[in-house]
């Protein structure tokens, strides 16, 4: 008998529906932590050009992917495109594109999603519901289901969304507008809403997620256009209050972080270390403690007092201790360049120009136009980066030493020129101005001839870079999916959701088992006979409480998933997939009024923001 390869690709936390394995990439920064790192065995570079599709539409969102399909908004359309189309060495065009088929027969397919090809906002897969939801150029969102294509339901926005809407839980969405700077929670049909002020206050980072057992607390940065003016960064936990109601919610820290310009770019958050990293669009970069607002440590290095000489309207990447920060400019327009910082205090690791090359070269290509991301196989860590002129290039994270990015015959390409156009445009959008996906053994991005969309919109092709023998690979992924509470107090029984999941493009008609194991204690199995591609099968079981919580503590959670043989054996292979919780002590009847229980305490709760001593900027609106 063959045996299969099982890849553990997938451990979801409870109320975490974004937190995924590093080779799906169904989010802006592939997950709601916004670290932009993939750690995939069959991407890194350099590549071969798999396919390219000519004018296919203009647009700076991040594709996604789930595993199966690239989704991917270009001129006002979201496209859903098979992952393993064939290599094609001719370029396509649109209508030869919808044509194409995957090795299962899937079809590329599209919907068109506004009549303005101008879409800034990025789509966000949600794997629990698989749903996809997107902000459009009318001011809207759209929730869309990827299995028919169809938009099944419209969220207004009031003005035009420019960061990627966040999914916190079931049918709870989160999602915010530039130009007024609102920030929306949504509940099915119901929703709240907080105001950071009208124009020229603007939200449009997308927000990062800290996940708690009391509910999950986003990091939102605002941003004001066209002014160089003290920003800030605010933390507020979202309360799920269930089905027919609006989210609540409660603010973090006592007030807003301050900071010296305004923040419009994504925030970053260390879940190892507990604190999220920005920079100021002046290019002061920050780091924060998530849990107190407090600062950690701020380097002013490539800081500069006017935006017309720094600028960072891209988001940041983070692995290990290394911070990765693009400036769009530094120094003069057309000086691009990336810099890396040391997490651990703050000092700079190294900075190359938009060329790759070191800043004492003075040897730029035009600016930065997309935020980095971060490739890790084994040893090796590079750091992928496109600029305005339409150029990708590769780095070492641990010294920024430039590497071969492309493969063409037998021939290493130290970089590849996609579309350029103006590289002086103001606006982002030229180049290289879709994030960078890096999933399932693919590089896919888009790049722009102009820096916004002609009136066609569809000045933009789409590139997808592979490794040469990924269309021999078995289409076959069979998972493991675990959800639990991250805390629980002491006594209490655990709840947890757990089952196999194929995310490959075949059926899996072969025996396996899924075991369950709370604190090396065995406490579920379960045995399949086949599992459909794209189906999830899993249950909610409720862990007896002297089994998930005899005492306090960091406890582990393991889950197995093995294909069994002829004599029904369990067949591992890398298959064990972990997570810790923690238990805590028992939480006390009740609280006094205005207080909640915080860990091992009573803790005031804080009802408001004041940035200053006269005016309030986090005002709750009905």
């Amino acid at each position: 008998m063959k045996r299969i390869s099982l890849f553990v690709l997938a451990l979801l936390v409870f109320l975490q529906p974004l937190a995924v394995e590093a080779s799906n990439w169904p989010a802006f920064g592939r997950d709601d932590t916004r670290q932009r790192t993939a750690v995939d065995q069959k991407a890194m570079p350099p590549l071969y050009k798999k396919w390219e599709v000519e004018n296919i539409g203009w647009s700076i969102s991040s594709p996604v992917t789930d595993g199966t399909y690239i989704y991917h908004v270009a001129g006002g359309f979201l496209y859903k495109i098979p992952l393993n189309l064939n290599f094609y060495d001719q370029p396509l065009t649109v209508s030869s594109f919808l044509r194409q088929r995957g090795i299962n027969n899937e079809q590329v397919q599209r919907v068109r999603i506004s009549d303005n090809p101008h879409v800034a906002s990025h789509p966000t897969y949600d794997p629990i519901r698989n749903r996809i939801y997107v902000g459009t150029g009318d001011n809207r969102v759209a929730r869309i289901n990827p299995s028919t294509m169809r938009i099944e339901r419209w969220f207004s926005a009031g003005a035009r969304v420019v960061a990627a809407p966040t999914v916190l839980g079931e049918d709870l969405l989160v999602y915010s507008t530039g130009e007024r700077a609102r920030l929306f929670l949504a509940k099915h049909d119901q929703r709240d809403f907080i105001n950071y002020g009208d124009s020229p206050a603007e939200i449009t980072g997308t927000v990062a997620v800290k996940q708690t057992s009391r509910g999950p607390i986003i990091f939102v940065p605002i941003n004001y256009r066209g002014q160089n003016r003290p920003g800030f960064v605010d933390a507020i936990r979202v309360i799920d209050r269930g089905r027919g109601r609006a989210p609540g919610f409660e603010f973090v820290w006592s007030r807003p972080f301050r900071t010296d310009n305004g923040v419009a770019a994504s925030i970053v958050y260390d879940e190892r270390r507990d604190r999220i990293y920005f920079a100021d669009k002046s290019g002061a970069v920050y780091a924060v403690n998530a849990s107190t607002g407090r600062q950690v440590w701020k380097n002013t290095r490539y800081r500069h007092s006017s935006s017309a000489t720094t600028m960072v309207n891209n988001s940041p990447a983070l692995y290990g201790d290394t911070l990765v920060i693009p400036y769009r400019y530094q120094g003069g327009r057309n000086r691009g360049m990336i810099a890396a910082f040391n997490v651990t205090n703050g000092q700079v690791r190294w900075a190359r120009t938009s060329a790759g090359e070191p800043l004492s070269t003075g040897n730029y290509q035009g600016e930065i136009s997309s935020a980095p991301v971060i490739i890790v196989q084994g040893n090796q860590r590079i750091v992928l980066f496109g600029n305005t002129r339409g150029v990708l290039r590769a780095v070492n994270l641990s010294n920024g030493q430039a590497r071969p990015v492309a493969r063409q015959g037998n021939r290493d390409l130290m970089s590849v020129r996609f579309e350029g156009g103006r590289p002086e445009s103001i606006y982002q959008g030229q180049g290289i101005a879709t994030e960078i996906m890096v999933a399932n053994g693919h590089i896919v991005f888009g790049a722009n001839d102009g820096a916004t969309p002609n009136r066609s919109g569809n000045n933009g092709n789409l590139y997808a870079f592979s490794t040469e023998d990924f269309p021999f690979m078995m289409p076959l992924s069979l998972t493991g999916r675990v959800h639990a509470q991250e805390t629980i107090p002491q006594g209490a029984p655990l709840p947890v959701y757990f089952g196999p999941w194929n995310i490959g493009t075949r059926d899996i008609n072969q025996p396996f088992s899924v075991r369950l194991y709370v604190n090396n204690v065995m406490v579920r199995e379960e045995r399949y006979n086949r599992l459909r591609s794209g189906e999830l099968i899993g249950q909610w079981i409720t862990v007896p409480a002297q089994v998930a919580t005899p005492s306090r503590g960091k406890k582990e959670i393991r889950l197995e998933v093995d294909v069994r043989n002829e004599v029904d054996e369990p067949v591992r292979s890398d298959n064990i997939i972990r997570r810790y919780y923690e238990v805590t002590p028992a939480i006390p009847i009740n609280c006094p009024e205005g207080f909640n229980w915080e860990g091992d305490r009573c803790v005031k709760r804080w009802t408001e923001h004041r940035i200053t001593d006269r005016q309030t900027r986090a005002i709750r609106v009905r």
